[in-house]
């Protein structure tokens, strides 16, 4: 039915039909009504350059399965594995892991909108602001879920137009950079590119 958070049949189902692209797709990640996500890359966020961006640093990569040790109330952006592309009338919502508040945690997650995943002919990747609330080091796993995605279908409802103004464009024109893949951003980490 339009208009509910997907179930597992649908979300595979929309995967098969390219309207949904999750990548890679793993059939053990998806559960009931979501998707589990998992950390691709860890950068430590710098100085604001001249340009108005954050200067970005890699500070680990999960590829090899190895661990990262947050220090002590660290903060840091972890960018996922998966790439995901919706296309419209389909959105998706963040949900921090329910392990994260266990471990000590705390992750800054949002959504995603209809057409996501392709914003000028590149693939957008999706990051996370992880914080590690404890007074002592603490260790985020290669192989654990950090958040999940759950989709909502609004094809086929009385939707009014969304467009955005010049100023919302504008703005996320000048944010695009940060969010693709570019050719000199050096080796993959895993997002299937």
């Amino acid at each position: 039915m339009f208009g509910n958070v997907l179930n597992n049949n649908q979300i595979m189902h929309l995967c098969e039909k390219q309207d949904l692209i999750i990548e890679p797709f793993d059939k053990g990640k998806l559960k009931l009504a979501h998707y589990a996500l998992t950390p691709a890359s860890v950068l430590w966020l710098g100085e604001v350059n001249p340009k108005g961006f954050r200067q970005e640093t890699l500070r680990h990569a999960f590829r090899n399965g190895d661990d990262y040790t947050f220090a002590s109330n660290e903060y840091a952006v972890v960018e996922i594995q998966e790439f995901i592309k919706l296309r419209d009338g389909l959105f998706g919502h963040f949900v921090p892991a329910s392990i994260l508040i266990d471990q000590g945690f705390s992750i800054t997650a949002g959504k995603i909108d209809p057409q996501y995943g392709g914003l000028k002919g590149q693939r957008q990747i999706i990051r996370f602001g992880i914080k590690n609330l404890q007074d002592k080091e603490n260790i985020l796993s290669a192989r654990q879920n950090i958040a999940h995605v759950y989709f909502v279908d609004l094809r086929g409802l009385n939707n009014l137009p969304n467009q955005m103004t010049h100023q919302e464009i504008e703005f996320l024109m000048s944010r695009w950079p940060r969010y693709v893949k570019q050719q000199d951003d050096g080796p993959d980490y895993g997002t299937g590119e």
